[in-house]
């Protein structure tokens, strides 16, 4: 066996089982060297396994087992503060009390569903007292509230990096202002459509805002933002290709002028900017524009009159010459004086290129804003032929240059 083998060699062991059942000799050579792990990974079942042992020299635990949940015992460790510093569970069960907790930095869990609880309690709202130093924290498949099934707040002073992630059942948005978040470099929050969060909280105060179709999940939708004192802020709105369309939300959030008076660059999809240019007052300093226009547009919802018609406008498949149309750019007359504007055109998987005529039409609707728009617009989603093909002109108002560049360079 490697474990007897290593003398009395500090070890990163790693168990992956190959049945049900860990075989006794194993557990039996797990209480016997605990003293000597500095790195332990298991997917067993964690309650037949004695972790009541002191293990002075761990640093990392790792447990990802299924069916079972990941319960920690109170005497977990031999109940010694050791040098445990990063800690995974899959279905966490955590006790009320846990002396070896104390000095974890990095907790990664997944909340239990209720079959995985088996009667136990899994004690989420002791996070921050089990693990007074955390620096980052990532927790999955939340439920509840802060105060009753979560923490109370606020969370410690420590964190560097939070990552939530919960589907219908957990307002993420109230545990960012419940557990004082705001100070945070690096947070991160994952949900449903359908869930009723708000995320204002989250983006107040932005500098650059970013509302973007997941290039890794058409399923997903983002929403970064860039706020002072370098933090960052991302919120992914998750399935929403069986919700609404997040356009009216994101119009939504963007109307809340108090919390973008500060924002001076924006990149967001032209389904969501037209709903939204109404509010483009309470915007002083915008500066920068990038408008998105997809083919297919996720965040279109059935209920907006931007996808009620079945050629899915501003794409009119119909005339070939004449397939794209461009009158929903109308909306930037509503714009705040900027500095420069980009139009990035997503076409669908499958579909033909924007063509020339398109490229034509596009600068055709331009030249009739010139009066409410930048002096100079780039154009980018368009293949090198039409780019090549349609150089701007000196004496053109607005002078709109097609790009070769990849549309999200």
């Amino acid at each position: 066996m490697a474990i007897s083998r290593a003398g009395q060699l500090p070890i990163d062991f790693e168990y992956r089982r190959s049945s049900s059942k860990v075989p006794k000799d194993l557990l039996e050579a797990f209480a016997r060297n605990m003293h000597r792990f500095l790195t332990f990974v298991f997917d067993g079942d964690m309650t037949t396994v004695d972790f009541s042992r002191p293990a002075p020299l761990l640093r990392k635990f790792v447990y990802d087992g299924w069916p079972w949940a990941g319960v920690i015992p109170p005497d977990f460790l031999g109940s010694s503060i050791g040098q445990l510093r990063e800690l995974h569970l899959r279905a966490a069960i955590f006790p009320a009390v846990c002396p070896a907790l104390e000095t974890v930095r990095h907790l990664r869990a997944t909340y239990p569903e209720h079959r995985e609880r088996q009667g136990y309690t899994p004690h989420f709202d002791r996070l921050f007292d089990l693990c007074p130093r955390l620096e980052v924290l990532h927790l999955h498949d939340l439920e509840g509230a802060a105060g009753v099934e979560l923490p109370r707040g606020p969370a410690p002073q420590t964190l560097r990096n939070v990552k939530l992630n919960s589907w219908w059942h957990c307002d993420l948005s109230q545990l960012y202002t419940a557990w004082q978040l705001h100070s945070v470099p690096d947070v991160q929050l994952e949900t449903g459509l359908q869930c009723s969060s708000t995320i204002v909280a989250l983006v107040a105060g932005a500098l650059e805002l970013a509302m973007t179709s997941d290039p890794e999940d058409e399923e997903k939708v983002l929403i970064v933002a860039h706020l002072s004192n370098s933090r960052n802020r991302t919120f992914a709105w998750d399935d929403v290709r069986n919700g609404c369309g997040p356009a009216p939300l994101l119009a939504a959030v963007l109307k809340d002028g108090a919390a973008f008076a500060q924002m001076q660059a924006l990149d967001v999809p032209l389904s969501a900017l037209r709903l939204a240019l109404p509010a483009a007052r309470h915007w002083p300093r915008l500066a920068h524009l990038t408008v998105r226009i997809y083919e297919y547009d996720p965040f279109d919802g059935d209920d907006d009159e931007f996808a009620q018609q079945s050629d899915k406008p501003p794409f009119d498949i119909g005339v070939p010459e004449f397939r794209l149309r461009w009158t929903f750019l109308e909306c930037l007359r509503n714009a705040p004086a900027l500095e420069t504007l980009l139009l990035k055109v997503h076409m669908a998987d499958g579909s033909e290129s924007p063509s020339l005529d398109d490229a034509r039409n596009l600068r055709e609707q331009l030249f009739a804003l010139s009066d409410c728009i930048p002096r100079e617009v780039s154009v980018y989603g368009f293949p090198d032929v039409v780019v090549h093909a349609l150089l701007p002109g000196e004496m053109d108002n607005p002078r709109v240059a097609f790009m070769a560049d990849n549309l999200d360079g």
